[in-house]
This record gives structure tokens, C-alpha cells and sequence, in this order.
């Protein structure tokens, strides 16, 4: 990379940015925007970046999933979560079909119900519970279909909780 002033600062301000974690290809664009640098700066600073592999949405996108899908946010949080970092909607997709699965959001879903009932936050058997537990589920990311079966279960009182 050729020595110019700006070059150096720009990249030296996306290496603090990427040192608090890792960033999207946009998110970087967008940060080196916002603190004044041009165009073609901001383009070889991303192309650099990428070339030695500290940008790649790809990896971002595993990462993103595996870490906040173990913090109990379902794939609809995760898929609007990574549109906002400004990923591309088919990496997404094909990363949130690679390892989310039905059965897994199903699992996950319910390991975070139980840990909401055994909070002792609802000691009524109301429909005033099932209203908070399942906005509370579909808040976390969690579809209709997985939210509405747990609930299901959960109501027929079922030993699956």
C-alpha cells in the first residue's frame, strides 16, 4: 500500500474501529464517511482491509448468528440485526438456512420460555400469560409458527416444558 497521509489515517481509524469487533463492509464505508475521508481513500482502505481478510461479510454473518443466536435472539431478529449492518439480504438468507434450522429455533425458543417461567414472573395461568410470554418470544426474533406450538404445548400442559 502506497504511503499517502490519508491513507494511513483512514486505515489507521478502521483498525481501531475493527478492534472492538468485527465490522461489516459497510459499516466500515460508513464509519470512514462519517469522519470526512474521500471516496477513493475510504475504497482502497476496504480493499486493503479485505485483502488481508479483517472485512468479510461472510465470516461477519456466521459469527453474528453463532454468537447472538446463543443469547436466545431468533432468526427474524438476527435477519433485521444484519440488514441493518448493511448486509447483503442473499448472504443472509443463505447463511441464516445453513445454521438455523426449524428444530434449533424451536429448542432455542423454548430453553428461553423455561427460563422466563422459572422466573416466577408469571405465577398466574391466565391468557394474560400466554399474551406476554408469546410477544415476549416473537420480540426475541422467534416465528409465529415455533412461538404458537410452544405456547400450544405449554397451555394443554403438556410434560414438554
Amino acid at each position: 500500500m502506497p504511503y499517502n497521509k490519508n491513507l494511513q489515517e483512514a486505515l489507521k481509524k478502521a483498525y481501531r474501529y475493527l478492534s472492538y469487533r468485527q465490522r461489516s463492509k459497510k459499516e466500515i464505508l460508513g464509519y470512514l464517511l462519517q469522519k470526512g475521508y474521500e471516496d477513493n481513500i475510504i475504497d482502497e482502505v476496504i480493499c486493503y482491509l479485505e485483502s488481508i481478510d479483517l472485512i468479510d461479510d461472510s465470516k461477519f454473518v456466521e459469527d453474528w448468528i453463532y454468537f447472538r443466536s446463543q443469547k436466545g435472539n431468533g432468526p427474524k431478529k438476527l435477519r433485521y440485526e444484519l440488514k441493518n449492518k448493511g448486509v447483503d439480504e442473499d448472504l443472509i438468507e443463505k447463511k441464516l438456512s445453513l445454521l438455523v434450522n426449524e428444530n434449533q429455533e424451536y429448542y432455542s425458543a423454548k430453553k428461553l420460555l423455561e427460563k422466563k417461567l422459572n422466573q416466577n414472573a408469571y405465577p398466574e395461568n391466565n391468557s394474560k400469560l400466554w399474551y406476554r410470554l408469546a410477544t415476549y418470544l416473537k420480540g426475541r426474533g422467534y416465528s409465529n409458527e415455533v412461538v404458537n406450538k410452544l405456547i400450544n404445548e405449554y397451555k394443554a400442559g403438556n410434560d414438554y416444558l
